[in-house]
């Protein structure tokens, strides 16, 4: 329609107007229709900017980690980043329901906010939405994780003793520290391989006060 309008001086201006109005339309629909993707590394502060931007968006939160099939894996097998080596059938398992939850939330009924490190694994389930990378450095992730571990012990100490990160500088705070070395290795690969993808918005964990009224 838009080549008729420029040459074709029998389409009226009402006509052409209607048209572009009507490609205006579709496109703010698409975009409208987008599911708005954050991951990141395990304690990168994911979470945090999920819930800045569900507020300001007013668009509903989706957190891929509290799916129940999730929890309950989460509960019963190691992690991934540890039967990767040494268990692959569970590893395999893992990584199958990893893309499983991406999947099942690209069905969600209106846009949402979709958090998790499980989109790295399905980055391809993303194209056509919009993608956020939070690019956090590794010792601030340490640091938030053990500032998690400890607010998780101290809510209840029975449930969260696995992850009693004792005192700073304590044999626990080294071991903890040690394991979200770990978590973040495994899933480094995964990252980098999202970083360079087209249209990914690579948001530092510092700028969030600064990003969020973009």
């Amino acid at each position: 329609m838009a080549q008729n309008c420029h040459q074709d001086p029998r389409w009226s201006l009402a006509v052409c107007a209607r048209g572009a109005m009507e490609k205006a339309k579709g496109a703010m629909q698409s975009s409208a229709e987008q599911h708005i993707f954050i991951t990141g590394a395990c304690g990168a502060g994911k979470s945090t900017l999920g819930r800045a931007l569900s507020r300001q968006l007013q668009l509903p939160l989706h957190r891929l980690d509290d799916d129940p099939d999730f929890r309950q894996m989460l509960q019963h097998d190691p992690p991934p980043d540890i039967t990767r080596l040494t268990d692959p059938q569970r590893y395999a398992r893992w990584q199958a329901l990893r893309r499983h939850l991406v999947h099942a939330a690209l069905k969600l009924p209106e846009p949402h906010i979709i958090e998790g490190t499980h989109i790295l694994i399905a980055p391809e389930l993303t194209t056509g939405h919009r993608r956020i990378l939070v690019d956090t450095p590794l010792l601030q992730i340490i640091r938030q994780h053990l500032a998690r571990d400890r607010a998780k012990y101290a809510e209840n100490p029975a449930r969260y003793a696995d992850r009693h990160a004792g005192a700073p500088g304590s044999a626990a705070a080294r071991q903890r520290a040690l394991r979200a070395r770990q978590i973040y290795a495994g899933l480094r690969p995964e990252i980098d391989a999202f970083r360079q993808l087209p249209g990914v918005e690579i948001v530092p964990s510092r700028a969030f006060t600064t990003w969020l009224p973009q």
